[in-house]
C-alpha cells in the first residue's frame, strides 16, 4: 500500500486551526477582556503563540484592534485540540516534532504558520 504525501493531511490540519480560532473570536464567549472594545470585526491582526514540550503545552491568543491596542484573550479549546493534533501530525513527518508555532491571521482569513524546531529559541515568559 502507498502512502499518501503527508501535504493534504497538514492543509487540512492547519485549517482546523484556523477554524477553531475564528468561530471563537469576539464577540464570541471566549474574550477576556470587554468584548466592547473589539466588536466584531474591529480587530486588524490576531497572533496565536503556541508551545508544546511531550505532552505539555501553553497558548496565549492576542487581537490588535484597529486603533492599536493589544487585548489577550482566552484560547479556545478546540484551537488548542487543533494544535496538538497538527503537533501529532507533523512530528510523524521526519523532522522530529517542533516546540512552538505562532499562527499570524487576519479578518479576511488570511493566514501564516511559523514553526520553530529549537527549544533553545523559546521566549521565556517569566522574565517579563
Amino acid at each position: 500500500m502507498i502512502e499518501e504525501p503527508p501535504y493534504p493531511r497538514l492543509g487540512d490540519a492547519q485549517t482546523d486551526v484556523v477554524r477553531a480560532l475564528f468561530d471563537s473570536l469576539p464577540g464570541g464567549a471566549w474574550v477576556s477582556g470587554t468584548v466592547d472594545s473589539f466588536p466584531r470585526g474591529g480587530w486588524v491582526s490576531c497572533t496565536v503563540e503556541y508551545r508544546q514540550v511531550g505532552r505539555v503545552g501553553e497558548s496565549r491568543v492576542s487581537l490588535v484592534g484597529s486603533g492599536g491596542a493589544t487585548m489577550v484573550v482566552r484560547s479556545p479549546a478546540p484551537m488548542i485540540a487543533a494544535l496538538k493534533r497538527l503537533h501529532e501530525l507533523m512530528a510523524g513527518e521526519g523532522r522530529g516534532p517542533w516546540v512552538s508555532v505562532t499562527v499570524t491571521a487576519a479578518p479576511d482569513g488570511k493566514c501564516s504558520f511559523e514553526y520553530n524546531y529549537d527549544v533553545d529559541e523559546l521566549p521565556d515568559r517569566g522574565s517579563s
